[in-house]
């Protein structure tokens, strides 16, 4: 069975807003007067969210206090008292801003014991949890996503993505990607052994895997003209990922590196190719990058499609929408290509328990821009 179309469900999506919903649409015209175009989320602003985010995981009882968007000080930390295992950065929109949020972001204590980017303070180099996931017997299912990426790699969709990324090879450097929010391959599962036992999830295991296979692939194009083109790194971030995910990414045949929030958001300049697919709608990431990297993006984007909807051309936004002036404005800088045009009919894609594990990838979207 075919799933609704792109066009179709943004069709749908804007009939709900506009006859039923129009009480609420945020206006950002205001916002962005106040702020005439000055960026929120800058490289110094992560980078002070990285040091504070550390300090609430070493030292649960210190309040951290930081400057607001609009200049006031509020402390974020403690949050609510409530003891944790960590803690995690809960970031804010531009509609939050508008809202009158006061601050960029939140410190919230993590009560998900078993995540360890939320325990643990993960940046691009040697950590003591990566050190142990080395030491670590790769998990069983290992063979299983052997497998996967063998068929894969031989199957029509492939063969067709790969001229697709040929194409951005040819106009575009790729030096690394950053994987955001693609979920945990193996989930803590209650019903299972009294509550001992996990599940894999092969759809997260291929959206992963398909990252190597991209790193390795734009590298061979860049090795054709340069032998002694670099490697591309492949960095991931997800809040729910666990020990048993860090140590498959340590046996993946391109190893993966985890990194915690917001180290990935750090790692992406203009010659990063970003995959983010079905990222839930409340993190900014499209507004944080688009910040981040002004007047600039990423090299290529693979993500659901950045939706352009008729309250936009009024600097309205819906609270879960992806698009702001500012993301509007950096997306103008690259073409696309619906993931839908790979050809899935030899495939019954699924829904549910037997959905196709690379189902996930027909309604993406490959943004590239030529100048990176």
């Amino acid at each position: 069975m075919r799933p609704v179309s792109m066009a179709v469900a943004k069709a749908a999506h804007e009939k709900e807003y506009l006859i039923n919903y129009p009480q609420a649409l945020i206006s950002l015209t205001d916002f962005e007067r106040d702020f005439a175009g000055q960026r929120i989320f800058t490289r110094s602003l992560l980078e002070q969210a990285a040091s504070d985010v550390d300090q609430a995981r070493r030292d649960e009882d210190t309040p951290i206090v930081v400057e607001g968007v609009r200049g006031d000080f509020y402390e974020i930390w403690p949050y609510g008292g409530v003891s944790s295992y960590g803690a995690h950065l809960a970031w804010k929109k531009y509609s939050d801003f508008a809202l009158a949020q006061p601050t960029a972001y939140l410190i919230v204590p993590n009560l998900n014991i078993g995540s360890v980017t939320q325990t643990d303070t993960l940046g691009p180099g040697e950590n003591a949890a990566w050190s142990r996931a080395k030491r670590t017997r790769e998990p069983r299912e290992m063979g299983r996503i052997r497998q996967m990426e063998q068929e894969w790699l031989a199957s029509a969709q492939w063969a067709q993505m790969k001229k697709s990324l040929a194409a951005l090879a040819g106009k575009a450097q790729v030096k690394n990607i950053v994987c955001i929010a693609m979920g945990p391959m193996f989930s803590f599962d209650y019903s299972k052994t009294n509550g001992t036992g996990d599940t894999f999830c092969r759809e997260r295991a291929h959206q992963h895997l398909l990252a190597g296979c991209i790193a390795r692939f734009l590298r061979s194009q860049y090795a054709a003209k340069d032998p002694n083109a670099p490697a591309i790194d492949v960095y991931a971030y997800d809040p729910d990922y666990t020990p048993k995910d860090m140590v498959a990414f340590e046996h993946f045949p391109l190893p993966i590196t985890m990194l915690s929030d917001p180290h990935h958001y750090l790692a992406i300049t203009p010659h990063t190719l970003v995959i983010s697919a079905s990222c839930p709608a409340f993190v900014p990431n499209h507004e944080i990058i688009a910040d981040l990297l002004y007047p600039s993006g990423p090299a290529a984007i693979l993500s659901n499609e950045v939706w352009a909807h008729p309250w936009h051309k009024e600097e309205k936004v819906a609270l879960l929408d992806v698009w702001t002036p500012r993301v509007g404005k950096m997306m103008e800088m690259y073409e696309q290509e619906d993931m839908e045009r790979l050809g899935w009919d030899d495939i019954e894609l699924g829904y549910g328990d037997t959905k196709h594990p690379w189902a996930w990838l027909n309604p993406m979207v490959l943004y590239s821009r030529d100048d990176a």
